[in-house]
Formats: structure tokens, sequence, C-alpha cells
């Protein structure tokens, strides 16, 4: 019995586009996973037409674009490996959080609303 390349679901963030993640997909591919990197709600096909026309992607808080991420996971055959960069390692947290993944990477992620930073003098 075979089993199935693992899925790693690949999350930008802000001010980004769903493509922005294809060398990485071609990376993770070429090793035998099987990547995606969905667009966010109301996001375009491409740069240009996300660019040209921004206003479908209006309006979407958190809960939207992580429960669109979250129905992209659950119609795979098994828990992914979740890596999300900025916002996407917020949303990628919370992911992970809700037991969809298997495993995360939050690359410099945003702070949950109410996190404030810690100065470094704190940190003594």
């Amino acid at each position: 019995m075979t089993e199935s390349a693992t899925p790693v679901v690949f999350v930008h963030g802000l001010w980004l586009h769903h493509t922005s993640w294809n060398r990485w997909l071609e990376l993770f591919a070429e090793r035998g996973y099987a990547p995606v990197a969905p667009p966010w709600p109301g996001e375009a096909a491409t740069v240009e037409e996300t660019r040209a026309n921004p206003k479908p992607m209006a309006g979407y808080g958190v809960a939207e674009v992580t429960n669109s991420f979250a129905d992209v996971i659950t119609v795979l055959d098994r828990k992914p490996i979740v890596i999300g960069h900025s916002f996407g390692g917020l949303i990628t947290q919370i992911l992970l959080g809700r037991g969809l993944a298997d495993a995360a990477v939050a690359i410099d992620p945003a702070p949950v609303k109410g996190v404030l930073p810690v100065p470094l003098s704190s940190a003594r």
C-alpha cells in the first residue's frame, strides 16, 4: 500500500499574493510533498488582476480568512503541514490550534489581537 504524499499548505501574509509561494511549491513538490498555496477569499488568479480590482478582497476578517483555509484543509486526504508568513503565520497558528494540521511553521507571525510586544528591557 502506497501512502499519499504529505500535503503542505502555504499561507501568505497581507499585501502578498498566493503566487508568491510558487518557488516553494516547486521545491516541496520536487521533494515528494503535495504543496498548495490557496488564495485568500476574493483574491484573483494573478497579481495583476488583484491589483486592478482589489475590492473583492475587502471586508474579510481573521475568522473568515482562517475559515477559508480550514475549508481547503478539510478536503485533503490527511492533515497537512501548514506554513505561513507574517499574517499568514498568525492564520497558521490558529489552524494548528484548531487541530487541523499535523505540524506548522509560522515565519515572523503577526501577533494575535491584544498581544502587545514586550520591550527588550523587560526580557532581562
